[in-house]
């Protein structure tokens, strides 16, 4: 990967995506005419803080290698290519694979549903892109189905890592005092404000997002299960559908910031099976997500247990071609023509 010397040769296209930190444009090597994505921050008063969170992502994207991670191509945060590309020099940009759709896109479509081993080979994937980040000792702590990617070809994408934190660092805070989308599958040691991040708490989001991409097809509410509307609201939420909290299997937790025996409810009973059994006939994925979503980080099922216990248990070939199927019944539902994106993916 270059470090911006070769940023000029990328012509910036339409706008495909955008975040509250940057917008993502449809960018074209001038020279190979292949396609990429062009993430720009291009806010006239971006903050010092917000910079450097996209800074921050690039060089963690930098260090990593791996097929179920988005790639990063080219990186710049030289204002005089910024002005070229943005007309604006506080911008930092970065080029990264182009994929044409994410999971939630394939989660909201009302004529769209997943078949149990399209979900099955989705979590295969995610669960070696988030193993592997762990092994780097770094953490997602933003995972959720609008940051997850998938290319024409059926390859899973972890992406967005502007979040991401290492081993026992302190993650960025989030103002959690309103609606948000990221809270929405955040798990609850983070959201009672605990310190530092370890696995379990990527563990949770994983179950969260796994949970939505089981339910939300087959239901008529086409959002997420736990749609809370500030930190106690989505507490409580978590506490209603997952059981309570026990402090004799988290006693740590009464030195968290935000815990508070007053306001969160102690005496909620575990609710996740006679919720999702009527709905998913499939006791496999009934297992992996009733032992992803618990309360406790300490008893919640490890990332490695269930990549084994995937391997071992159910018989599917977790190859992303298995996901073919899926996208052209995506490609029918929007008129994406996935077949001729293919010139976009490399060698994944």
């Amino acid at each position: 990967m270059s470090s911006g010397q070769e940023i000029h040769k990328y012509l910036k296209l339409n706008k495909i995506g955008q975040g509250s930190l940057a917008e993502v444009f449809m960018a074209k090597d001038r020279i190979i005419k292949k396609l990429f994505a062009m993430k720009l921050s291009i806010q006239s008063n971006i903050e010092e803080s917000n910079k450097l969170v996209v800074i921050r992502e690039a060089k963690i994207l930098k260090t990593l290698n791996h097929q179920n991670i988005i790639k990063l191509l080219d990186y710049s945060d030289s204002a005089e290519q910024s002005i070229v590309l943005s007309r604006h020099p506080s911008s930092v940009l970065s080029i990264i694979e182009f994929c044409p759709c994410s999971l939630s896109q394939l989660i909201v479509h009302p004529e769209f549903q997943f078949e149990v081993t399209e979900i099955k080979t989705i979590v295969w994937q995610l669960i070696l892109g988030l193993n592997y980040i762990h092994e780097k000792k770094i953490f997602h702590t933003d995972l959720r189905p609008s940051n997850i990617l998938m290319n024409s070809k059926g390859v899973v994408k972890l992406s967005d890592f502007g979040l991401a934190t290492y081993l026992n660092s302190t993650p960025m805070k989030q103002d959690w005092t309103f609606l948000s989308p990221a809270m929405w599958y955040a798990p609850p040691e983070e959201l009672l404000g605990k310190g530092n991040y370890k696995v379990p708490e990527d563990t949770w989001r994983l179950g969260n997002t796994f949970f939505s991409v089981c339910i939300i097809p087959e239901m008529w509410r086409k959002k997420p299960i736990m749609e809370g509307w500030n930190r106690i609201d989505q507490l409580v939420r978590i506490f209603e559908l997952c059981g309570s909290m026990h402090l004799a299997s988290w006693p740590e937790v009464v030195n968290y910031e935000f815990f508070d025996r007053n306001v969160l409810p102690l005496n909620c009973r575990r609710n996740i099976l006679p919720h999702l059994g009527p709905i998913i006939n499939d006791e496999e994925i009934l297992e992996m997500i009733d032992e992803m979503l618990v309360i406790s980080p300490h008893f919640r099922r490890p990332l490695r247990k269930t990549l084994d216990w995937l391997h071992f248990i159910s018989r599917v070939d977790y190859q992303p071609w298995v996901l073919r199927p899926m996208l052209e019944r995506y490609s029918n539902c929007t008129g994406v023509d996935f077949p001729r994106l293919d010139l976009l993916d490399d060698d994944h």
